[in-house]
Order: C-alpha cells, then structure tokens, then sequence
C-alpha cells in the first residue's frame, strides 16, 4: 500500500536542547524506471513541493511523428521527467532555440502531474505540415511553466549532456491524389502522415512479390476501389500464379499443370484453396490453408488453380486447354485515426479451353482469392472483398475466398471477415491507477491477449487473456500493474507468436500512468 504523507522536520526538545527526528537526507532513492528501489519503504514519502526548485531531467517519448492524433486519431502523451513539478504546470513544445515552425498541439487542459512531482505528462497531436518530407527531422525543445511563490517558474529542456536533442519531430510524405486513375505502388511498407484518395483508389505495380503495406499515422480516406486482384493467370502481390494450360494434340496431348501457392489447384481444372478447399475439377482442389486471425502475412496467401488438359482429335488435332487463374494478392491498410476504404484481392478466373475442330479443351480451375487486413484505431467504413476466381467452364474448380481481418473500434463492416482486437475509442491516453479499466472489439466468444511493457521495453508485465462476449465486446480491470510512465499495451490476434510479435498479430496503443498513493 502507498500512503501520502507531507512531512516537516521536526525537533523534540527538552532541557538538554533539540533533536532532529525527521531527516530529509536519510530518505531513499528515488523511484527509477517506473520502479521504488529495493530499499524504499511500501509507503512512498512525498514532500511539500517547492516550485521554485523545478528540474527537468527527461522528456518520452523521443520522436513524435507527424500526423499522429490527426483525422480521429489517438494523440501521443508526452512525458517529461524531473522534480518538483506541480499542479497547474504548462509545457511547450517548440522548435530548438526558437528558430523555425513546428506544427504542434499541446493540449494543456488534459495535462496531469503525478503526486511525487516527479512526471508530468500533456497530450499532444502533430498535425500534418506538407512542407515536411519524409526525410525531415526538426529538433524540438520542451518548456515547463508552473506557478511559484513569487511568480512564474520556468525551465527549458533543450538537449542532453552532450546537447543531443531531447526531443525530435520525425516527419513522412502525405498521399494525396485526384487522379481518376489507380494510384500504383510497389510491393513493401508506405508510411505516410496522411493518406486522401479521390476517385482513382490504389493499385500493385505489376508483378510484384511482396505484400503492399500502407501505414497512415492519421486517417486513410480511398475512393474508388483499391485492388490487389489477380487478372486471369497473373496474381496479385504474393499470390500463386495460375497453372498453364495443356496443349492439345492429333496423338497426345498434355495435361494443365497445378497452379502455385501454399493450396494450388491440381491438374486438371482444380481451384485453388484458401479460406475453404478450392473446388474440384478433374484434378483436385487446394486445400485450407492460413489462420482466420491472420498472425502471419507471409503464411496466408492466395493459390493459383490448376490449367485445363488439352484434348486429343485424331488426325486433325485437338484444343488446348485454358489456363488457371492467379490467387490474389495480399494488402495491409492502417490507419492511426479513421479509415473509409473498398478493398479487393479476388481470384483470377480460369481460362476457357480453346475450341477446335468442334472439339473444347479443358478448362482451368480459378484462383484463391487473397489476403486483406484493415485496421483503424479510429472509426472505419469499409467493403472488403477477396472472392475466389470462377472456374473456366463446366467441370472444373473454382477457387476458395480469400482471409479478411477487419480490426476498428466501431463503423460499418461490410464482407465477410474475421473480427480482430482493437482497443475502444475511449481507451484513456492518462490514468491516476495502476490497474485501470479497459475494453476492446473483436471476434465474439474468442479468447486474445494481451500485454504491456514499460517505455523502453526493459520491463513486462505477464500475460493477461480475456475472452469476449456473444457480441465482441469485452470491459475488464488489468490485473498487474501498469508501469509508472509511458506503459505500451497490446493486444495480439489469436493464436499469434508473442516472441516474434509481427506487426501484423498486434494493435498497440500508449497508456501513461502518473503515480498517485
């Protein structure tokens, strides 16, 4: 238990003079790191402030990114350490020594100071500057204001022992495009402070071999459809590509080869697998393949269906058959703040055996369809569609539906998908308990898990799993303790890997606890 005590020295005396039975300069250490020392008393000793004595020793987190708490999203809570701080205390944040412009929002109507005097922690939102790239940084310097006995006290953070900076504003690159058309990107991860699309919607670069990743630290509103569709026998980014066709003959012809990806069709006409087995032609379709929470990306793609056999006509010769169609392809679309997005990854369809001689060949078997996950920390609308491509002809396969991971507070859900943990709109940004309430969204009647570390991720807490209701709504009290400071709380997708923690299994947010007895 801590208690809360205000203590004054204070002497006994008597005929012999004054003993001193309150000493100042016996008490413990500190807290460090969020943590008493090992030989501080349960009960934290906090003295009466002196404003006028104000230090500032520390500012987290480091970096703050441009766009973040922008378009509905959550903002950052800078935490700046020192001693005798008290209520009624103001921070600014500027850029290092005055010069230049920082878009910055300080938010001091929510800013809070822990009972020791030791952190004060103020929201803030960095609000998207076009005139900041990518590869921008601006070195920023942190001021605490606070009332004193004979005025205002001030003190200026702006740089470490060696003037390093304290404090940096990191910033990225907006997409912004009215153009009709797609706006096409290669495979990897885009980061941007702001994504804002008509018409046009996104598209993959041909070809490409890796998922297409977009990261908005603000909203990403899309008009128009973003694609990652397989077309005909080409797939979509890391799916398997369709089976070629086998080539008719006057004596022998050759079967359809399977298509490619984890659950390819298999010769002849087989559908590719994925969400379910791909549908059967001659030759069978691909099986289940991937996990419905999506843990991942690299382990759920689509598959290609398997080419149609070519035929045999006597002397005149035969038709070939028709190719497989791809699997689609894989795409990720986060959003710090809203997102209001039509995404598809469907299946290629199979190709038509060729006519000849009034003799058709085989048909081809359809793609899978692909991989989709959105996921906003803020409000979402969205239609996702990753059906299978349809089978070249009759008797052959068409191809399974794709994976879709839907993860958002609330909004409207179109497709089918599976519902992963997002916190709620309302998770606090500041908390005076360690063990404060929280909630989430996600897949009704599924267990998650979730936990948290301290700031520089030295420190965790064990595992915590909750189970959600009949309708994916789940409240609860932490039972361990928040670390004091900056706390990164997470919660993984079903069934995901805690050691490698791929960003794809967890959704993250900054909870900050100021010490209070």
């Amino acid at each position: 238990m801590n208690l809360r005590l205000t203590l004054l020295a204070v002497a006994l005396c008597g005929g012999s003079g004054c003993s001193l039975i309150y000493n100042p300069n016996n008490l413990p250490e500190p807290a460090t790191d969020g943590k008493l020392p090992p030989d501080a008393p349960d009960a934290q000793i906090i003295l009466d402030a002196d404003p006028s004595a104000l230090e500032l020793t520390r500012v987290t987190p480091a970096v703050l990114v441009e766009g973040t708490g922008t378009g509905g999203g959550r903002a950052v809570v800078v935490v700046i350490e020192g001693r005798q701080i008290v209520p009624g205390a103001k921070v600014e944040i500027g850029p290092h020594g005055g010069l230049g412009v920082a878009k910055i929002l300080v938010d001091n109507d929510k800013v809070d100071v822990s009972a020791d005097g030791n952190m004060i922690a103020v929201p803030v939102v960095v609000e998207v500057d076009p005139a900041l790239g990518a590869n921008d940084s601006v070195r920023l310097d942190v001021t605490v204001r606070q009332p004193g006995g004979e005025g205002e006290v001030v003190r200026t953070l702006a740089g470490g022992p060696n003037d390093e900076p304290i404090l940096s504003l990191q910033g990225l690159d907006e997409l912004d495009d009215e153009d009709p058309e797609p706006r096409q990107l290669a495979a990897g991860v885009h980061e941007f402070s702001t994504v804002n699309i008509t018409t046009g919607g996104l598209a993959a670069a041909a070809n490409q071999a890796a998922p297409i990743i977009v990261r908005a630290r603000g909203s990403i509103t899309i008009g128009g459809t973003t694609s990652v569709s397989a077309a005909g026998r080409t797939p979509g980014p890391t799916g398997g590509i369709g089976g070629v066709h086998g080539n008719g003959s006057a004596l022998m012809a050759t079967p359809g080869t399977a298509g490619a990806g984890p659950s390819k069709g298999s010769p002849s006409g087989g559908g590719g697998g994925f969400r379910t087995a791909g549908g059967n032609g001659p030759g069978a379709g691909g099986g289940v393949s991937g996990d419905a929470g999506l843990k991942d990306l690299a382990l759920n793609r689509g598959s290609g269906g398997a080419g149609g056999d070519g035929k045999v006509v006597l002397v005149v010769g035969g038709p070939n058959g028709g190719d497989g169609g791809g699997g689609g392809g894989t795409i990720e679309l986060t959003a710090g703040g809203t997102m209001d997005v039509t995404v598809a990854a469907r299946g290629g369809a199979g190709g038509a055996g060729a006519t000849l001689n009034g003799e058709t060949g085989g048909h081809g078997g359809g793609g899978s369809g692909g991989t989709i996950l959105l996921r906003s920390f803020g409000a979402m609308t969205a239609t996702a569609d990753a059906a299978g491509g349809a089978a070249g002809g009759n008797g052959t396969g068409a191809g399974a539906p794709g994976r879709v991971r839907i993860d958002a507070p609330e909004g409207t859900l179109d497709g089918a998908h599976f519902r992963g943990p997002m916190f709620a709109a309302n998770t606090p940004l500041i908390v005076r308990t360690e063990k404060p309430m929280l909630a989430f969204t996600a897949e009704p009647l599924m267990a998650f898990t979730l936990f948290f570390e301290n700031e520089d991720r030295t420190n965790a807490s064990n595992q915590i799993q909750q189970t959600t209701s009949s309708t994916g709504q789940k409240t609860f009290t932490l039972t361990e303790p928040l670390f004091r400071g900056i706390n990164h709380v997470c919660l993984f997708t079903i069934g995901a890997d805690l050691v490698a923690r791929k960003p794809e299994a967890q959704n993250c947010v900054d909870i900050v606890y100021l010490y209070t007895p």
